[in-house]
């Protein structure tokens, strides 16, 4: 498969991997972002919808988890050569070779994703709170909560 990033910085084209999942999953979680902002009640979800929401959620966890750190590993072997005998940091006490701090920005872009991924939770749990209209709220309430259709 031909690369099809441009060569204008020596690293771009080695990265062109990372570049693209990284791409695709930005796409996909601003999709998602985009589909629970529309004004619609969750609970109108056909069985379809939510199966085809989960292959979808499915699918951007497994490029978030998986895919990307797995390229970035792989990108900062390969290309940039961060293995253990590169030395960052030698001191008495500490010493910190390339591949610790490659491990590090993995952890870093795990936590990036975890952190996206509550605060896409939190935005499904707060997608069906609507602000109740005061001219047709009905008064009378259900034990349940639910508003009733007649009055009694």
């Amino acid at each position: 498969m031909p690369n099809l990033i441009p060569d204008l910085v020596p690293w771009l084209r080695p990265a062109g991997r990372l570049i693209w999942f990284t791409l695709i999953t930005f796409i996909g979680i601003a999709i998602v972002v985009a589909l629970m902002r529309r004004k619609r009640d969750p609970r109108d979800t056909t069985w379809a919808q939510a199966a085809a929401g989960a292959v979808g959620v499915t699918f951007l966890m497994f490029m978030a988890y998986g895919v990307v750190p797995h390229e970035f590993i792989t990108f900062s072997d390969l290309y940039l050569g961060w293995t253990t005998d590169r030395i960052l940091l030698d001191t008495y006490p500490l010493k910190v070779n390339y591949q610790a701090l490659r491990d590090i920005l993995v952890v870093g872009i795990y936590l990036f994703f975890f952190a996206l991924n509550l605060a896409i939770f939190v935005m499904w749990q707060k997608q069906g709170d609507a602000k109740p209209a005061a001219a047709d709220a009905p008064t009378k309430r259900s034990r349940f909560g639910r508003p009733l259709r007649k009055q009694a």
